[in-house]
């Protein structure tokens, strides 16, 4: 009897390459933020960014740890353009975190309009 195992060689090459669409056991994401973004008015022309937006697209969350303003500044992205910031008042742990490596994403909720100000609600997760 042999104790050589034998895997599917596509499936050893997704952990080989370190694919990150490889399944994960046991992962999921973690809510940790319900908020709304801040800056969107000043960072695009809120009505172009409006029109690129669905409820339910997932934004990029990048650390900008060279903020002038916020030392914990974590910048949101939709695809390739700035949609805001988490607000400073809720920020730190979030961005601690993700200076300790942790990777986290947006979902947005709802957006509309305030007056001026384009309001997008997220929800904010941490991939585990």
């Amino acid at each position: 009897m042999s104790d050589i195992i034998k895997f599917d060689p596509a499936l050893l090459e997704i952990f080989k390459s370190g694919a990150s669409s490889a399944p994960m056991p046991f992962s999921r994401d973690i809510l940790v933020l319900e908020t709304r973004v801040a800056g969107t008015s000043r960072l695009n022309d809120p009505d172009a960014l409006a029109a690129t937006l669905k409820r339910g697209d997932v934004l990029t969350m990048r650390r900008e740890p060279q903020n002038e303003f916020d030392d914990f500044a974590i910048l949101l992205f939709t695809t390739g353009e700035k949609a805001g910031y988490i607000p400073r008042d809720q920020n730190e742990v979030i961005a601690r975190l993700m200076d300790a490596g942790k990777t986290f994403f947006a979902r947005i909720e709802e957006f509309y309009f305030q007056d001026d100000w384009l309001c997008i609600e997220i929800k904010a997760f941490m991939k585990d």
